[in-house]
């Protein structure tokens, strides 16, 4: 299971363990703290949880995300001085879900603009983790509700995921094109579990071109 659940996002399994890049091969720090699990992520310092953000185990990212969150008294000031957007921009796979495990534990609206920019991630998983969660948020301010009809536009499916969600208030569409919500309801039809009666029959008659 370990194996399969990391390997996913690369899109690479090794089963003969030929031709590995010796570069991947873990520490015997990193060996011995993952296999008795040994960090204590409770004691650890905020370089080292920041810098475990982009561990190659997908537990410790969220772990030290969780950790790293509840820490913050202010997360936009956190979120600012260590300049997320670009680590998120800049990083490798990795890195971006670190960040975006660390958005997924951070409950406050300065983490609107960067998780809705991930529903352009080039990882059509990570971009998918990102629709989901902005889903939950019953109402989205209006610049990142844009952000997600932007997003849609490009051909997002974490936007799809975002704009047919159940708990989403369809008073947010107001003063939106319908017929791009339309587009999105439409699109929606394309993918499994996300079909248009998620919505109610006013809301479909509210924004269908007829």
């Amino acid at each position: 299971t370990t194996l399969l659940t990391n390997s996913l996002p690369l899109r690479t399994i090794h089963i003969t363990g030929r031709d590995h890049d010796k570069s991947l091969w873990l520490s015997d720090q990193e060996f011995e703290e993952n296999k008795l699990h040994k960090y204590d992520f409770k004691k650890a310092s905020e370089a080292d949880l920041l810098k475990r953000l982009s561990s190659w185990d997908v537990v410790t990212r969220k772990k030290a995300a969780i950790e790293l969150a509840g820490r913050q008294t202010d997360p936009a000031a956190f979120l600012a001085k260590h300049d997320f957007t670009s680590k998120y921009k800049t990083g490798d796979y990795k890195t971006r879900e670190g960040v975006f495990r660390l958005l997924e534990n951070i409950q406050d609206d300065c983490r609107l603009e960067l998780l809705c920019t991930m529903l352009m991630d080039e990882d059509p998983y990570l971009a998918k983790l990102a629709g989901k969660l902005i889903a939950t948020i019953p109402t989205l301010p209006q610049a990142n509700l844009d952000q997600v009809m932007r997003a849609m536009d490009a051909g997002s499916e974490g936007a799809v995921y975002t704009l047919t969600a159940k708990n989403l208030k369809f008073d947010s569409f107001q003063g939106l094109d319908r017929s791009r919500v339309w587009a999105g309801i439409l699109a929606a039809g394309e993918i499994p579990g996300q079909v248009a009666e998620k919505f109610k029959e006013e809301d479909l008659k509210a924004c269908a071109p007829i």
